[in-house]
């Protein structure tokens, strides 16, 4: 057996890799074992090692205040000194949100990757900024004020469509601070909170961007569109045209090549499609037709319903509706509340006329119904009232029942229509206004079609012999109704179509029921005492023929023939019906 024997090299090289492997070995256990911020981990120099997540937001609390006092950033730009308030950007800290990055640092990635980023921070350490929270747009607004006047900006190429043509503009250089760096530099400054250091720019000589005809044709290449109408805060605003563009790359390439002189502007060829509403004609055909309009009269005299009409019509009015938006006039008028302004007056409940909050507003939901259909727009929810009104048509009325009836229509035009409503003096006025590219006529056709027979209503009154009844109030036919409708376009008239179908109950007939019994012990006349004397005889007279026993009925009313118009409520529900719903 023969001895090996080591040099002296050799028993170093082995124990120096003994001693790397021990401080591999104790540094993994380290990385992937401890459960705290690793060593030599800050955050705005403040230090975190060896500490909890909790602990860490403590500290930095500690350090800084619950409230971080407002930090004032100092720059030199170009020599001329700049400053900025951190309250200017809205900067909000948060320890808790810095205390989670730094124990996530060595915490992430792969395993090596995990390794070598704490062994790293043991030499060197690792600083992790105040995590915040700042108003972007605010800080890029208050660049281009710290930016203003120092220097020239750089100009990139632009393109516009005039007459028809395709224009490029090459851009030209600028030479100022650079914007990407000065941004960079304040967060970082808020980040580390070292707001004591000046921030230092010079001017850069910074040329625009080439371009070439893949570049413009990515940005300028569209399919044409119209000008559309939106909606901010309840006005209209008109959206801006796109106009269709192409042209031939490979002929733009050339001409392209041909212009290189900064700030040239140059045409490219192209195909140009202009859309067909553009935002002159979108403007000039906003609200400008009446498409319809109605009025109906009320009783200016009834105070409480009058102010109700009044106050629906206001509350209606001006609403706009962009194409395919729905109108719902619960959602805009609302609950018919005290608080909302609403008086008692006449409504019909219960196929009678009752008291209630808002009574009157009926009266606008039907004007505007009548406006509506005249107007040609797509009624998509309507109920008849239970009894016939005065002020419309049958046919023509809208009731509505906050929570359960409403009166809804759809803007199935191609333009925004404004609903103006109003009402005063007796005159409540709903128009349409908007606009079509050819006019529609709407006539109206009201069809009685069928008779509800009135209902009776028996009242015991005790003045009355058992028995015997009386009509007290004789009730009148409701009636069903058919509405249609022609359109007449460009001289050419529709067959009719039908609108809706509408049913009225007819008036209560009352009728009194005696309830009076006869009297049980009626009182017996006195028999005479004595004989009385003989009269002098006088011819019988023959026996009267009893008349015919009558029964008591309710008047009958005879129905009324249908017609196509002109038609009218029975008298004494005009009667009711004159100053309700």
């Amino acid at each position: 057996m023969s001895n090996i024997k080591l040099s002296k090299k050799a028993i170093a090289g082995i124990t120096a890799a003994a001693i790397l492997l021990v401080f591999i070995l104790s540094s993994c256990i380290y990385v992937f074992a401890d459960s705290k911020i690793y060593s030599r981990v800050t955050c705005a120099g403040v230090k975190l090692s060896g500490m909890t997540e909790k602990q860490a937001a403590e500290a930095l609390r500690k350090n800084f205040g619950d409230d971080p006092a407002a930090g004032k950033i100092n720059l030199s730009l170009d020599g001329e000194k700049k400053s900025l308030f951190t309250d200017d950007i809205d900067v909000e800290y948060s320890y808790e949100k810095s205390a989670e990055e730094a124990y996530k640092f060595g915490r992430e990635g792969g395993g090596f990757h995990r390794y070598t980023s704490v062994l790293g921070s043991l030499f060197k350490g690792h600083q992790i900024p105040l995590y915040f929270k700042y108003d972007e747009e605010k800080l890029d607004k208050a660049i281009d004020n710290l930016l203003e006047g120092i220097g020239t900006p750089v100009e990139e190429y632009s393109y516009k469509i005039e007459d028809g043509k395709l224009l490029v503009t090459n851009g030209k250089p600028g030479d100022m601070p650079n914007r990407d760096d000065i941004k960079a530099k304040i967060l970082e400054t808020i980040g580390k909170r070292e707001f004591g250091e000046e921030l230092k720019f010079k001017k850069e000589k910074r040329l625009p961007k080439e371009f070439n005809e893949e570049d413009l044709y990515k940005e300028v290449h569209k399919e044409a569109k119209d000008a559309e109408y939106a909606k901010e805060d309840g006005e209209v605003v008109i959206k801006d045209p796109v106009y269709g563009v192409d042209f031939d790359k490979k002929r733009a390439k050339s001409i392209i090549k041909d212009n290189k002189d900064y700030g040239k502007t140059f045409e490219i060829p192209a195909d140009i499609t202009e859309p067909e509403l553009t935002k002159e004609k979108a403007e000039e055909r906003l609200f400008t037709k009446t498409l319809g309009s109605y009025k109906t009269n009320y009783n200016s005299g009834d105070v409480s319903r009058s102010s109700n009409i009044a106050l629906a019509a206001s509350l209606v009015n001006n609403t706009v509706l962009l194409p395919g938006e729905e109108f719902s006039y619960n959602g805009t008028v609302g609950e018919r509340t005290a608080a909302n302004g609403f008086k008692m007056a006449h409504v019909y409940m219960n196929n009678e006329v009752a008291d209630g909050l808002g009574g009157g507003i009926c009266q606008v939901s039907s004007t505007l119904y009548c406006a509506v259909l005249y107007a040609n727009i797509e009624v998509t929810e309507r109920t008849c009232h239970q009894l016939p009104v005065t002020y419309v048509p049958l046919g023509q009325d809208a009731t509505v029942d906050y929570g359960n009836i409403d009166f809804k229509f759809k803007n199935n035009t191609d333009y925004p229509i404004k609903i103006v409503t109003s009402a005063g003096g007796g005159l409540a006025e709903a128009s349409i206004l908007g606009y079509r590219e050819v006019d529609e006529k709407v006539e109206l056709y009201p069809v009685r079609t069928g008779t509800v027979a009135a209902t009776v209503k028996e009242e015991p009154d005790d003045t009355l012999p058992l028995g015997e009844k009386k009509v007290e109030k004789q009730g009148s036919d409701g009636c069903t109704v058919e509405l249609y409708k022609t359109v007449t376009k460009n001289g050419t008239t529709s067959e009719r179509t039908l609108v809706s179908r509408s049913t009225y109950s007819g008036g209560k007939t009352i009728v009194k029921v005696g309830t009076k019994k006869p009297d049980e012990n009626p009182e017996k006349t006195p028999e005479p005492s004595a004989t009385p004397a003989q009269p002098t005889p006088t011819p019988a007279l023959p026996p009267a023929t009893p008349a015919p026993q009558q029964t008591l009925q309710p008047d009958l009313v005879e129905p009324q023939t249908p017609s196509t118009e002109g038609l009218m409520t029975p008298d004494q529900l005009a009667q009711a019906a004159a100053s309700v719903e």
